[in-house]
Formats: structure tokens, sequence, C-alpha cells
């Protein structure tokens, strides 16, 4: 096939349809009017006639490539200065900001996984210490302990000798309040032999001495013979019973007086103490 030409839509053609950045846009090629044979060349004129729709024809691949569209009159969003040196350009410093930022970002993780590093070391240097120190603490445990059961075996021993000691003592405290009871309760019986005594003598002192007041004979006073140093206005009287004038003898005397008293009951007014003589 022959080649063919093509050439870009001019003006009054309708616009090129917008395109995502970085898409190249399609343009639309129309071959270029050939005259009829035989018909007169046209001539200049102010507007050129628009181009038919005509229906786009079908490219084939040819040995040569077509020439490059000029995108200043196409429309395309790029900038003219974006070609490709500057592409080229743009991305090496994109790779370097990456490298950099990488370089970076490996420093920052080097001097933490360094400073961790050297934090598990401390930790580990702290651990070790600890373990050490409780070690130490369970060794000093380890001899208190031992200690303290020292000391309690020390101390029960110690109770237990204080115990036998305070037991003998009060086994020893116990015979001898036994033998002070003992001997108390013996110089009790003497003392109570010696009251029986001292009582029968003075029962006997009492039943051989008395002064005034009325007397049933061989009850309150025993019957014989009684003297008195008497005094001024002394009576006496034997009496044959409790009435005071049943009367088998009286008197009234001055001074000293001895009588035998034989009746059931006698009576004394002033006279003083008798005292048994016979």
């Amino acid at each position: 096939m022959g080649e063919k030409r093509f050439q870009l839509r001019r003006k009054n053609a309708p616009a090129p349809e917008a395109t995502a950045p970085g898409v190249r846009p399609q343009v639309t090629e129309v071959p270029d009017q050939v005259a009829a044979p035989g018909a007169p060349p046209a001539g200049p004129s102010a507007d050129p006639p628009p181009a038919p729709d005509l229906p786009h024809p079908q490219v084939w691949p040819s040995a040569d490539p077509p020439p490059a569209p000029d995108l200043t009159k196409t429309g395309d969003p790029r900038p003219h200065w974006w070609s490709r040196p500057v592409r080229l350009q743009a991305a090496a410093l994109f790779a370097v900001g990456c490298l950099a930022v990488g370089g970076v970002a490996f420093a920052v993780a080097e001097h933490q996984a360094d400073t961790q590093h050297q934090h598990v070391r401390a930790r580990d240097r702290e651990i070790v210490t600890l373990k050490a120190d409780a070690q130490t603490a369970a060794g000093k445990l380890s001899d208190t302990r031992h200690d303290l059961s020292d000391a309690k075996k020390t101390a029960a021993t110690a109770v237990q000798h204080a115990q036998q000691q305070v037991d003998a003592r009060d086994a020893q405290r116990k015979q001898a309040l036994d033998q002070r009871e003992q001997s108390l309760n013996q110089r009790a019986a003497s003392l109570d032999q010696q009251q029986q005594q001292l009582d029968q003598m003075l029962g006997g002192l009492k039943q051989s001495q008395f002064s005034d007041g009325l007397f049933e004979v061989g009850h309150d006073i025993q019957p014989g013979k009684y003297h008195t140093d008497g005094g001024s206005g002394c009576y006496w009287a034997k009496l044959n019973s409790s009435d005071t004038s049943n009367i088998a003898d009286n008197d009234n005397a001055t001074g000293p007086v001895t009588i035998v008293i034989d009746s059931a009951y006698f009576q004394s007014e002033d006279c003083g103490t008798w005292t048994k003589v016979g």
C-alpha cells in the first residue's frame, strides 16, 4: 500500500474529548482531499470548506512510523516543558529522595534498635543484679531461720529448766508449808486443851466466888463455907425457894462475914465478893 498522509483536524473540527492526565489523547486523522481529474484548482478563499465526517479509515502498520503530532495545537494538558529529559530528572530526583528517606528511616530504625538493645542489656544486667541480691537475701533468710530455730530451742530448754526449778521450789515450799501447818495444828490443839483447862479453872473459880444476886445452890454456886469482907448495909438470906420472902435464915451485917450456905437458894446485897473457903 502506498504511503498516506494524515493531518490534524483543523479549525471548526469538533474538539477532542478530555482525557485523563498521563493518557495521550486520541487524534482524529483525515486524508487530504484530492482534486477530481479535470476539475479546476481551488482558488483561495477566506475559509476552507468544512471537512466531511468520514469514517476513520483503518490504519495498517507500515514500515515508517507516523509523524509525531504537534502537541502545542491539540490541547494537551501537559505543559510544553514536560519533556523526556525533565521527566528523567524528576524520576532521578524522586529516586534520590526515596533513597534519602529510606536511609534516614534506616538510620532511625538502627538507632532505635541500638537504644532498645542497650535497654535490654541494661535490664539483663539489672535482672542479674536482682537475682544475686535475691540469692544473698535468701542465704541471709536461711541463716536467720536457723538462728531463730536455735534460739527457740534454747528458749524452750531455759523455760523447761526454769519450770523444773519453780516446781522444785514449789515442792519445797509446799513441804515447808505442810510442816508449818502441821505444827500450827498441833499448837492449836495444845491451845485448845489449855483453853479447856482455863475454862474449867474459870468455871470452878466462878462457882467458888460470887457477888450480889440471887443464886441457886448446886447450880449457880456450890454449897459450902463462904467468907466476905462485907461492907456497910450488907444483907444476906438463905431461902427455901426462889421466892425472896421464903426465908430460912438472914442477917444485916457490918464487916467481915463467914457463913455456911446449905439452903436451896442464897441472896446477897451489898456484901461484896463471897469466896468459898471450905
